[in-house]
């Protein structure tokens, strides 16, 4: 699951799409963004979760972005 995670708090930017090829999935486009926030990415069960429940296992900083 992909997640903004930023000065308040964690929500949930959308689950990661199933892969289609190779193993690998396809671009995702997400909105919603707010200053200080980065994107992490938890693996979650197949239906989501209200919040995460392990730590990142991606984090992308966005500083700088608007």
């Amino acid at each position: 699951e992909v997640w903004l995670i930023g000065p308040a708090g964690s929500r949930s930017a959308g689950m990661v799409p199933a892969s289609s090829r190779g193993g690998m999935a396809g671009p995702m486009v997400i909105s919603g963004l707010r200053a200080g926030d980065s994107v992490g990415l938890t693996v979650e069960p197949s239906g989501g979760s209200p919040h995460p429940t392990s730590p990142p296992v991606l984090m992308v900083s966005l500083a700088g972005q608007h």
